[in-house]
């Protein structure tokens, strides 16, 4: 059996205020900023100088993907700004472990593995947490106790932990940091 379709359609004139009204609802622009006395920046001119800030957007980059956050619906202006803040401090944390990173490589002549497993030293934060993606713990037994040390530490991990300004104690599993093994 075969389905047919037929579409018919019209094209109907819109009035220029109904025009404007969609495309206002359509271009919202939703930015969160604190207003303080001393700044000499309107509201208006705020999109452009954010745009501008495409670090910015890198950073926030990750807000836009399903993938890593779920949705989320706020109901109050003030929960909404809440949320805000809450990003605004975990991208200013992403960005000073990049820049510390970077700066030690760079001060160093040292790289880290980037794009395609080349060593740079303008790696990214999201990169460099990548490093430690199989880094793990292992029980090991012996009679009646038992010892935990770490599994698939790599000489890239240790510039990495130098590069953070870390010591490599601190990513001992903790139960042998308390010396209870």
């Amino acid at each position: 059996m075969t389905s047919h379709w037929r579409v018919t359609y019209s094209i109907t004139d819109m009035d220029p205020t109904s025009i404007e009204t969609h495309l206002r609802k359509q271009a919202t622009y939703v930015l969160i900023r604190t207003r303080e006395a001393t700044w000499e920046i309107e509201d208006r001119d705020m999109i452009p100088a954010y745009r501008r800030q495409f670090v910015v957007e890198q950073g926030f980059s990750w807000l836009k993907s399903t993938a890593v956050i779920n949705p989320i619906y706020l109901h109050t202006p003030h929960r909404i700004a809440s949320l805000g803040f809450i990003y605004c401090i975990g991208l200013m944390a992403w960005n000073l472990i990049q820049r510390n990173v970077r700066t030690y490589l760079k001060a160093n002549q040292l790289g880290l593995p980037y794009h395609h497993k080349k060593k740079s030293d303008h790696i990214t934060t999201r990169f460099l947490f990548e490093l430690f993606a199989n880094l793990g713990t292992a029980t090991q037994k012996y009679h009646h106790h038992s010892t935990k040390h770490l599994v698939n530490k790599t000489g890239w991990i240790c510039l990495a932990l130098q590069a953070l300004g870390i010591s490599e104690d601190c990513m001992k599993p903790v139960l042998h940091r308390m010396g209870l093994h």
